[in-house]
């Protein structure tokens, strides 16, 4: 049996906005969004366009989603929960995922 590969636009824009949201507010002074960014290999030139974004954490997945080919929901779950240890993201993927 073959596996399906579910991307990143399948999710809905409420739920990404969402998680760009809370990946873009400070929680002590770390920016999560940045960290993002550069887990996902986007250059400095994107990172400094986002800066000035009131959600810069939903740029960052939007853009990713749209110029990567491998822009799966496991590699941002794999991101979100092992590299960067956000399991309140990671929670808010599966959710989105299954509404």
């Amino acid at each position: 049996m073959m596996s399906v590969r579910r991307g990143v636009d399948e999710l809905s824009d409420h739920h990404l906005w969402k998680l760009g949201r809370l990946l873009s507010s400070d929680d002590g002074g770390e920016s999560y969004w940045r960290w993002l960014a550069s887990e996902l290999g986007l250059g400095s030139d994107d990172v400094e366009a986002f800066q000035s974004s009131p959600n810069a954490g939903y740029r960052v997945i939007k853009h990713w989603s749209c110029h990567n080919v491998d822009c799966s929901i496991g590699v941002l779950r794999n991101i979100l929960g092992d590299v960067m240890h956000r399991t309140e993201l990671v929670q808010l993927v599966d959710k989105a995922r299954r509404s």
